[in-house]
């Protein structure tokens, strides 16, 4: 079993967590690996799609409170991307972490979106995940994505019924922990 750790402190590196409950003791070993460990350097080199998402995470860690620092690289992350080969379900997934890890203002979202898109149409995969939040916006999500037409009721619909999903998926979370 190994554990991959997230946080900030360098000097935390759990191995072992216990827990007691009516008498009874368990107990896991583990090997633990932290994100912060990777250097960026090699990161942005890789074509691994966790290397990406670690990338995006370290960045996200050191542009936080600095949303034009946070723009830049994100957009550099972006265009590093569709220059590495990954497929279209690959990119699509990477585009929608990396729009989640690394989040802007509104402003800076929309300029970034009109940035990539008119400097890069050329490319076979537009930047999406800044369309998704547009269509998020006007209740047609899943119409931007699969730039089809849907019409407002159905995005709406789907809208709500993710919402549904995403609220009770946080209620088990909650209820797990």
């Amino acid at each position: 079993m190994s554990c991959v750790l997230a946080d900030e402190d360098p000097g935390w590196q759990p191995t072992e967590y216990q827990y007691e409950l009516w008498g009874t003791r368990q107990s896991y070993r583990f090997t633990s690996v932290k994100l912060i460990d990777y250097p960026p350097e090699a990161l942005e080199h890789s074509t691994n799609p966790f290397a990406m998402v670690t990338l995006a995470h370290i960045q996200a860690k050191q542009t936080r409170h600095r949303p034009e620092a946070r723009y830049s690289v994100k957009r550099d992350l972006i265009r590093s991307l569709r220059q590495k080969g990954f497929n279209h379900q690959q990119l699509f997934d990477l585009l929608r972490f990396i729009d989640w890890v690394l989040h802007l203002p509104k402003a800076l979202s929309d300029r970034l979106m009109t940035e990539i898109t008119t400097n890069e149409e050329d490319q076979p995969m537009p930047y999406i995940t800044s369309f998704e939040r547009i269509g998020h916006e006007r209740g047609m999500e899943e119409g931007m994505l699969a730039r089809m037409q849907l019409g407002e009721q159905k995005g709406l619909q789907k809208g709500r019924q993710k919402g549904r999903q995403e609220g009770e998926a946080a209620v088990l979370i909650r209820q797990l922990q």
